[in-house]
């Protein structure tokens, strides 16, 4: 519910404080404020409810403003994190445990990790023959391993401060059995609203 809705909800209900706080906000010209302050006179007061509803809507453009928020909003939710973008940002952050991560920064580079590993794994198949192969392929892994475990940890911290929670959770992956699917279920979430952690990241 609005919040200028609320405060008609409970002026309708005799809070007189919600209808002078609704009156305040509609005199000061918030169009919205307006709009809500005509339903409570759309009962009672013909003349004051045309009065306040044309001040909304043909001096403030009330519904214009509404279904521009609306189509912004929209655009918002469409746009996400590219898969070069999203690799670029994170390597970028390389040891930055601090702001948020978006969903798709997140899954974009989880797949670059899986893509990495594959490769390696086909590196593997097609040439260890020998000790001296199996030597560099190992070293191979092992280096690729140490230098993205650090982006790997650090984008998901940032994905859970998205979501409102704290890196600490990333600790839930290790509780058997369970642990691992709540921490798949954060990082599924939708980005939350401005938090302590920054606000909501536009992709």
């Amino acid at each position: 519910m609005r919040y200028n809705e609320r405060l008609l909800h409970e002026a309708l209900q005799g809070n007189k404080d919600s209808f002078k706080e609704l009156k305040f906000n509609a005199g000061s010209g918030d169009a919205e404020a307006q709009y809500y302050f005509a339903q409570y006179y759309a009962k009672d007061s013909e003349e004051d409810f045309r009065y306040w509803i044309k001040k909304a809507i043909v001096d403030n453009h009330y519904f214009a403003k509404l279904e521009g928020q609306a189509i912004h909003e929209k655009e918002q939710e469409q746009e996400s994190m590219k898969f070069s973008e999203a690799v670029k940002t994170c390597l970028n952050k390389y040891t930055t445990f601090t702001g948020r991560a978006s969903r798709s920064e997140y899954w974009w580079f989880a797949f670059f990790y899986f893509l990495v590993f594959m490769l390696l794994a086909i590196i593997t198949v097609v040439f260890v023959r020998d000790e001296t192969s199996y030597f560099i392929v190992t070293a191979l892994s092992v280096c690729t391993t140490l230098a993205l475990i650090l982006p790997g940890i650090a984008v998901g911290v940032r994905r859970l401060h998205d979501v409102g929670k704290s890196g600490w959770w990333m600790l839930v992956s290790f509780i058997p059995y369970i642990g691992s699917f709540i921490l798949l279920y954060f990082m599924c979430k939708e980005s939350a609203a401005d938090n302590e952690f920054g606000k909501r990241p536009d992709k």
